[in-house]
């Protein structure tokens, strides 16, 4: 029975209907072309964003808000 399994699976790999395993190595990145290079990318630099002491107000009398150090707001 284990043979009968053996022969299915030498007809399928053989079978045209998969791709080659150096076509599978390639599209993983594995094969002998090496890695696809990805497409073009720009980047930019944002600033980050200015410190804020958060507002005192009577609507947060609900709420304590606990600083966790000197520079937490």
């Amino acid at each position: 029975m284990f043979r009968k399994y053996i022969i299915q699976l030498q007809a399928v790999l053989q079978s045209p209907k998969l791709p080659a395993m150096n076509e599978v190595l390639d599209g993983l990145g594995l094969g002998e072309k090496g890695p696809p290079i990805p497409p073009m990318a720009s980047f930019s630099v944002i600033p980050y964003p200015v410190k804020r002491k958060a507002p005192v107000s009577e609507a947060a009398s609900h709420y304590l808000f606990i600083a966790s150090g000197p520079d937490d707001p």
